[in-house]
């Protein structure tokens, strides 16, 4: 992954089998154009899975977690876990964890983090979606209630931007995908 700092943009680009980006890409013909975006390191993932579990309030999951992150490739077990069991609060520490590493990343390359890296979108009846701040969010239900036509383009809207691989993670009774 790359960043163009001419667009401000993500970009993913090939590279071959050793690794390493093919002369004709546009990365290799304008590399001033394009900044290498560095991997989180693992030691880093894993103090941070470690101090959210350690954290948790329920000794199994606690343990079971614990357990995970002692293995080999731990962070990636823990972490594929972690999306099963829909740990709602780890993914709040995981966004926010790699959305200030990658501000501070940002930031030291002299790219301003707000052209790139966006508030979380929430959605409120009154206001429909609006952008807020991941600290500023709240993790509860809106206090009135949404009709069904309300769920409904709320789910939708929610679906259309999702990677498919969360869209992998959806549960969805079989009736409704035939």
């Amino acid at each position: 992954m790359v960043l163009d700092l001419e667009t401000i943009q993500v970009v993913e680009v090939p590279v071959d089998l050793s690794g390493n980006i093919p002369a004709e890409s546009e990365p290799s013909r304008t590399p001033a154009r394009f900044l290498a975006i560095p991997p989180i390191a693992q030691d880093e993932c894993l103090r941070m899975a470690r101090e959210y579990v350690d954290g948790l309030a329920q000794a199994e999951l606690k343990e079971e977690l614990s357990e995970l992150l002692d293995r080999e490739r731990g962070f990636n077990l823990f972490f594929a876990r972690a999306q099963v069991l829909g740990l709602k609060d780890w993914k709040t520490v995981h966004r926010r964890f790699v959305i200030t590493r990658a501000k501070a990343w940002l930031a030291e390359h002299g790219v301003r983090p707000e052209k790139l890296i966006r508030p979380a979108l929430t959605f409120s009846p009154s206001t429909r979606f609006r952008h807020v701040e991941l600290e500023t969010r709240r993790d509860h239900a809106p206090s009135s209630p949404l009709g069904r036509a309300d769920i409904r383009a709320l789910v939708l809207k929610a679906v259309a931007r999702m990677l498919e691989e969360d869209l992998l993670d959806l549960r969805i009774a079989l009736r409704y995908l035939l």
